[in-house]
């Protein structure tokens, strides 16, 4: 098990976005060497850091990007999530017909 694939999970489970320093706090509580049920082999994700989910968000868009995937993860002010790219906006549109995208009157401008 790899920390791309870790912080890739979480990314897909969490239903809003999460920052770089939950995403450390979840895999480090998760890996807790103290913990009854901790798993020796994932015990090195016990110390991880920001930097280093950084670093496997970074490496995550990277393959998305190299292996053509119609997703790339993006930051946002409450924290990190999975995107659909623009390219596939008008598919995704589909998902949701009802809901059209709201305009400012020229008084609210």
């Amino acid at each position: 098990m790899e920390l791309t694939q870790i912080v890739e999970a979480l990314l897909i489970a969490s239903p809003d976005p999460i920052s770089a320093k939950a995403l450390a706090k979840c895999i480090r509580t998760a890996t807790d060497a103290e913990s009854d049920n901790a798993d020796e082999a994932l015990a090195a994700f016990g110390k991880v850091s920001e930097d280093e989910i950084l670093g496997a968000i970074i490496a995550l868009n990277d393959q998305y990007v190299e292996s053509g995937r119609a997703f790339l993860i993006a930051e946002r002010a409450s924290g990190w999530k999975i995107f659909t790219r623009g390219e596939f906006s008008r598919f995704a549109r589909e998902l949701f017909p009802g809901k059209k995208p709201q305009r400012l009157s020229a008084p609210a401008l």
